[in-house]
């Protein structure tokens, strides 16, 4: 329990200083993106690759997939049946922030240093699954049906996909495994070195993210969307230990999975559909504080 809270504690100061350090000028907003792309194209890959070390395929696997797919149409559709009747740019709020979840720099530090490294191949699956939606597929449903003329066709979400370094290292790696081809025990050796500073950057990088700004008219709207957000993955959460016959780690990761915070990339998503840029903004950083409380809360209660 004791090491559990100390890591814990040790995550929430690496998130304070990355924000304190942006406050005194020491770090600019803009040095997010870089933090960000050293995590996705370097530390994040080779965490997962590492993770693959011990890999054997099983049903829960499949599962892990599932679940991300449709907890996402799921929260899609409840988007768009809170918003309906609003003006476009607000369905488009809704239907974008309500599904998807930021798993590679939020999820996925805690998974690595919390739960078996066989987490991180569960967790990798539930990516996959939600991936389709969180990186494309919300965007492409939101805007044609605000926009009726200009839709976004599925190969150019699949090749965005394949051009997200996350997405095709586990996408890779899966295949491999599947084929029964092992990678020599020297380059899960390497990758666990560099993946070793993922969970330090990937909190660094939130805390220098971190921004609370808002209007009075918008806190009903950003209220509405936390809100169901979060009731209906707790209802997924439940659903998870009560339904699947799977092992607990599995639950456990799911679970945490289904508590994460908005993906970072849908404010851009919601930029392109005329959203204002401070509410998506704040609705990611308001994400970033219940999912770090709901997941630490959760890792204590298991340890």
């Amino acid at each position: 329990m004791g090491d559990v809270l100390l890591k814990a504690l040790s995550f929430v100061a690496i998130i304070a200083v990355g924000y304190v350090l942006k406050r005194i000028g020491f770090f600019k907003a803009e040095d997010a993106k870089l933090l960000s792309k050293i995590v996705i194209y370097l530390t994040l890959p080779a965490a997962l690759i590492g993770g693959f070390e011990t890999f054997s395929f099983s049903l829960s696997l499949l599962v892990s997939i599932v679940v991300g797919f449709v907890a996402s149409v799921i929260l899609l559709a409840v988007g768009f049946l809170l918003s309906r009747g609003r003006e476009g740019t607000v369905r488009a709020l809704y239907g974008l922030n309500l599904p998807g979840y930021n798993i590679g720099t939020f999820v996925m530090p805690f998974v690595q240093s919390f739960l078996e490294p066989a987490g991180i191949v569960v967790i990798s699956m539930f990516d996959m699954g939600q991936a389709l939606w969180s990186l494309g597929g919300s965007y492409a449903v939101v805007f044609g049906s605000i926009a009726g003329e200009r839709r976004v066709r599925l190969r150019d979400i699949v090749s965005k996909l394949f051009h997200s370094a996350p997405f095709l290292t586990y996408f890779v790696m899966f295949v491999l495994s599947l084929c029964r081809v092992r990678l020599p025990a020297q380059v899960f050796s390497v990758a666990k070195i560099f993946g070793s500073g993922n969970a330090f950057l990937a909190m660094l990088m939130i805390g220098v993210m971190f921004d609370l700004r808002l209007e009075r008219s918008e806190i009903r709207d950003v209220v509405r969307i936390l809100g169901a957000r979060y009731l209906l993955n707790a209802v997924f959460a439940a659903a998870v230990w009560a339904l699947l016959p799977v092992p607990a780690l599995v639950k456990q990761v799911l679970t945490v999975g289904l508590f994460a915070s908005i993906p970072t990339v849908t404010t851009a998503y919601c930029e392109k559909c005329g959203c204002k840029s401070s509410v998506s903004g704040v609705l990611g950083s308001l994400s970033i504080l219940i999912s770090l409380a709901l997941v630490l809360a959760l890792l204590l209660s298991w340890s």
